[in-house]
Formats: structure tokens, sequence, C-alpha cells
């Protein structure tokens, strides 16, 4: 009975997918002509960065590894073949600078490997012989760090065996995965560090005899524990009592001390971090941001397994979201004092540096604009862009959004309201508010691929950081608390108030789209308003208490409404599927069907009850796709998935333009039976 309801959906999707491909806008096919880049490494001579920069979707979405500079035509070094389907993260300089290492993932196994600069050939070579073993088994390797002095400390863990998969011996025990170990390279031999957790980051010392190394249990479905050990020559682990709770990476300050990333002092999301000072004693941290305006960012857009950058005086050099910026702050390690470095872009998503701190790599991005690999000075006075491979089309101008203010419940709420470039209008633009991720997420002031699509359409699009949004302090990200669709969602709603009193919008055409707890905040606005004519929600939560048992990591979510047996009433307030009942506004689904983080059991459960009850509402599956994965096709960023993209982006498109023009949308299930 299951099988035959879903197969329903599923044809219908097919056969609309077959009309999108004809009818896909031309900015929707730029879009998937992008390049984005992600990770940035200076070399020794602080003249050259290798970086990590994706192919456009149209041509796989990969992502590989380029050498950029000032003077040089960029130069991509791996993924050059024919069979270039590698994912290449996480690079890193020899101590020489004649050569790159970096990670080189291929299906179920990654390898460390080696690649030589400068040759008219280069050619990759796996180091120490971390690949695929000859019994079959895979390795993965999962991150690396290299000394001073050039020695390697690798993690790793064994992959799938590949002779059992191919029996289709591939049972498993749920939670328990294969543990993630440490081990030294000495003369191309491997050496085993034994700790009792998997290895997340490993930090060597300046004069490469000692390791900061973070771990983490296999399952945190009792709760972070993360623990930092000290390791030393060849002595055993010793275990850094003390410290503050979650440590993320570690690093050394000059006279000895540590630094590190970890959980927020007080109580807030498990994504809210404050930088401690220590001693390696275990005495009392000393917390350095205790209190700062904004929120600390642990590395989202660069290799996590790097720790804060130490200036060679002892400064700690971190980012931080501050509203709609993300700004480069030194902090004394002796007091807290922090200095803003105002003269670089105004988003700065990574910094990296050399040994001699020459000077600095940036992966930037002025207001409204993409980011790329910019260098700095040695004393963070200027930048400039270096040459790259086309990122976008030329013609494209910075995102020029208009920031607005107002007041929710005695809380002042930041907007960004975009506008299309249109000289006269007679009637008010239609408008399309997007609600991002989190809840303890954040838009910032930078490009996005949706946003130009949605104004090459005519309309306006507006971007609320509601309460529970980065960037804002440790209080105001920690206000949803047993409140999800609560404050949040009034900010949100008094916002559209404030837009349409300050902005040529047309009331009567408005439209609200959102992915992952956007979508969540899509699905708390079906069953609460009438003001938009359509909804598009992108992977939401709709039922906490069955998405709590069924995700892949319930921490996260245990913090704002506690576990579900035992606040029953609670997670069921703060479900969208609570309140759905009655619900008119037509509803775009949209889910990935291998999605783990939100599972497509969600979109199910709802499609089902609006469509037993006789509301407008259409599902649509993606196969193969995960949660990150649908997430870089609704904002258009490059994917694996070459085709999906483009035809999530024209249903949406399709969709908002018949409800803003009157028209019965097509493919809405609108009929509801016994």
């Amino acid at each position: 009975m299951a099988r035959r309801h879903r197969i329903l959906p599923l044809l219908l999707v097919f056969f609309q997918h077959q009309a999108f491909a004809q009818t896909s806008s031309e900015m929707n096919e730029q879009i998937a002509s992008n390049r984005a880049v992600k990770e940035v490494a200076l070399s020794p001579d602080g003249r050259r960065v290798v970086s990590v920069v994706t192919d456009p979707t149209v041509a796989g979405g990969h992502a590989h590894l380029w050498i950029l500079s000032k003077a040089d035509a960029p130069t991509q070094i791996t993924g050059t073949s024919v069979n270039n389907a590698s994912e290449d993260s996480n690079p890193a300089w020899s101590t020489d600078g004649g050569s790159v290492l970096y990670l080189e993932k291929t299906g179920n196994t990654s390898a460390l490997k080696r690649i030589d600069i400068g040759t008219s050939h280069p050619r990759a070579d796996v180091v120490a012989g971390w690949g695929a073993s000859s019994s079959g088994e895979s390795v993965v390797v999962r991150g690396f760090a290299q000394s001073p002095g050039g020695r390697l400390a690798i993690w790793a863990a064994n992959g799938l065996d590949t002779d059992k998969t191919s029996r289709k011996q591939d049972q498993h025990v749920f939670g328990q995965t294969e543990k993630v170990r440490l081990y030294l390279i000495d003369d191309h031999e491997a050496r085993e560090i034994g700790l009792p957790d998997n290895v997340r980051s490993v930090t060597w010392s300046a004069d490469g005899r000692s390791l900061l190394v973070v771990t983490e249990p296999a399952s945190d479905d009792l709760g972070a524990a993360d623990r930092l050990w000290l390791i030393v020559s060849n002595k055993a682990p010793r275990e850094i009592r003390g410290t503050a709770e979650n440590v993320q990476t570690a690093s050394w300050l000059p006279d000895g001390r540590i630094v590190y990333v970890a959980r927020c002092a007080h109580n807030a999301p498990i994504v809210c971090y404050d930088l401690y000072v220590q001693a390696l004693d275990g005495s009392t941290p000393h917390n350095l941001t205790e209190g700062i305006d904004g929120s600390l960012i642990n590395g989202i857009d660069n290799a996590t397994t790097v720790g804060p950058v130490v200036t060679r005086s002892g400064e700690v050099l971190v980012t931080i979201a501050r509203g709609f910026d993300q700004q480069v702050a030194l902090i004394q390690s002796a007091d807290g004092r922090i200095h803003w470095i105002d003269s670089l872009p105004a988003i700065v998503r990574a910094v990296a540096t050399n040994a001699a701190q020459t000077h600095f790599a940036l992966l930037a991005a002025d207001r409204g604009g993409i980011s790329a690999v910019q260098l700095a000075d040695g004393r963070l006075r200027s930048s400039t862009r270096l040459l790259s491979p086309k990122l976008q089309p030329s013609e494209w101008s910075p995102l020029q959004g208009s920031r607005l203010q107002w007041v929710s419940d005695n809380h002042t709420i930041d907007g960004l309201l975009y506008l299309p470039a249109v000289a006269k209008r007679r009637e008010g633009f239609p408008l399309v508010v997007d609600a991002h991720g989190g809840p303890a997420g954040r838009f910032d002031d930078s490009d996005y691929p949706l946003v130009r699509l949605l104004l090459d359409e005519g309309w306006a699009v507006l971007h609320v950081n509601p309460r529970g949004s980065l960037g804002y302090g440790t209080e105001f990200l920690a206000s949803l608390q047993d409140d999800l669709g609560g404050a949040d969602y009034r900010d949100i709603m008094t916002g559209v108030d404030a837009a349409l009193a300050q902005a040529p919008l047309d009331r009567e055409r408005m439209a609200m789209i959102g992915f992952s707890y956007g979508a969540t905040m899509v699905s708390f606005a079906l069953g609460r308003t009438d003001r938009f004519k359509a909804l598009v929600a992108a992977a939401p939560v709709v039922d906490q208490i069955s998405e709590y048992g069924t995700e892949s990591s319930s921490w996260y979510d245990r913090w704002y409404f506690g576990q579900p047996w035992k606040r029953l009433d609670a997670a069921w307030r703060q479900s969208p599927l609570a309140g759905a009942v009655g619900a008119r506004t037509p509803l775009l689904l949209l889910h990935g069907e291998s999605d783990p983080v939100n599972p497509p059991g969600q979109s199910l459960e709802l499609y089902r009850a609006l469509r037993q009850q006789g509301s407008p509402v259409e599902l649509m599956l993606f196969p193969r796709e995960t949660h990150h994965e649908l997430g870089q096709n609704f904002y258009g960023y490059p994917s694996v998935e070459p085709y999906h993209g483009i035809a999530l982006r024209q249903r949406i498109l399709d969709f908002l333009r018949d409800a803003f023009s009157g028209r019965p949308n097509a493919g809405l299930t609108i009929d509801a039976r016994p």
C-alpha cells in the first residue's frame, strides 16, 4: 500500500522534469556554469596560494586544486585527467614549497597525496602507502598535519572491505563505525599512537616535538565528549584536564600555553563557540571572547582541522560574524582585548599564513560579491585579489541589498532587501521572503545565485536574521530555546511589514521559501497565515518527534527542545505539522532521498497530511541527494548533480509565477479522499 502511494508523485515528477528541461530560464542555465572557491593555503615564500575550486555543475561539480598568484595565470594541478571525479581537499604546502599535500576522495576511499609543483607534467603520488590496501579493504584518511620539520601526522579509518561488499556481506551494527586512528609517519613507516576515541584534529608545536590532539566519541547520542590530548615525543598521550566543553581545534602560543575553540561558556546551542587560553598543567581556562559582539566562526568555510591562527607576537587571529559581515579580529591572548581589522573585505571566510607570516591568504568577498582568494600583507593592512579561473559571468555585478532594521518584541532585527533593477514601475514588486537554515544560521551580505534568479524574474527578495541567528552575540543566538517557530517567526513577519512600509512591494503577491530550518519556518507559516500566495520548503523538519529518532545526529536538536519522549508536548508544539490542519496556501516540497540530516520522511509526513485534508501540495524527490547536495542545488552553488539543480530551481520559478499570476498551479494535489 505504501509503495503504491509513493509511485504517483515520483511519476509526476518525472514527466514534469521533461518539461522543465525545455523551459529553463537563461539565468538558471548560467548558474550551472558557476565555480566556487573553498579552501586556501599559502606557500612558504608567500607568493602563491593553493586553493580548492569546484568545477561548474555542468562539468560535474567536483572540487580540485588550483595554484593562484598575483601575476601568473591560474593553474589547475589536480583533476585534469579525463576521469576527474575525485574530490580534493585540505591542501598544504611542503616545507620547501616544492610540492602540495592534499586529500583525494574517490568513492569510499580517501588517500593522502603529494603533487610536485613546477614540473611540466605534475603527477600525484600516494604518501607512505596510504591508499587502497592490497587486501581489498579501503582506507579513509580523514586528515593530516605537517610539522615545521616536515614530519607527518595522519588520522585515518578503515573503509569498506570491497571483497565483502561485492558479495553483499555489508551488514553492520548501528552506531559502530571504524575508529579514526592517529599515525606518525617516520621514514615511510606508520606508527600508531593509541588514543581511546576518534581523532578529529592535530596541531604540531613550533619545535616539531609535541602534538595537540582533539578526539571525539563515535556518536554524540550521549552528548559532547570531546577531549584534548598532549603528545610529547615518544611518551604516552596525556589528557589536558579542565578544558571547556566540546573542544573543536587547538593551537600553540609562543609562551607554551595553548589556545583553543570550544563551546560557549553560557547556555547556548552547540554551534556557539568561544576562544579559550589555558596552560598545559590543566589550570582554569581563560575565556577570551565571552560577551563578544558577534559570533566566533570555527572554520566553517575552511578545513575544520586547522586551529586558530597565532601570530609570532602571540595574538590570535579569528573570524567573527557581526550582523551581515564577517570580520577578522586580532585578540590579545593575555587579556582578550580585540583589535578589529577594518582594512580587509567585509566578509572574510578563511585565513591562512606561512611559517614566516610574511603574508596572509584570505578567502573573502566584498559586499554583494562572490568569495575569491586574496593576498594580504603581513600586517593585514590591505589585500589584493589573485588571478583565478572564471567564477561567474563577468556581466554579473555585485548584488545590491538595502539594509533594514525593525523592532520585534523589543529586539532590533536586521534584514537585507533586494529590489529588481527596474527604473520605473507602476505597481509594486512581488516579494519572496527567503528564510535561512539553522536555526543557528545566518545570511551575510555576499553573493547568492538564487537571489539573482529571483531578481531576474522581477521579484524582490527579503533576507532576515531573526532571533536565534549567528552574528549577534550569545544571548541573541540562545533566545530560541524551547521556542522554535516562536520568536523567530514573529521577527520575520514583522520584517515583512517593515519592508512593505519602506519599499514599492505588492502585498497581494508574496511568497516564502527556505531550505533546512528555513523550510521548517516556511512550514510554520503554512498553518499560521494566509498572507503568502505560495510556499516552498526544501528539506524541512515538520515533526520534531519522528525526526529526532531518525536523523543522523540528535545532539544539536536536543538543546532546543529536549528529548521528545520526556517533553512530548514541547516537541509537538514546535512541530509545524501540529499547525497544518486546514492550511490552504499552495506548498511545494523538495527533498533529497538520501538526506540523513532531515530524513525525507519529514516531507512525506507533511505531504500525506495535506493531501488527505485537501490542501494544495506537491512533493519533488531527488534520488542520491543528501542534505548538503540539495542545499547546493537550492541556492545555486556547484553540485555533482548537473540536472537536479536546474530542474529544482525551474520548478520553484514556475510555481511562484503561477501563484503570482493567479493561475492554477499544475501538478498540485488538492483532492481529499477518505
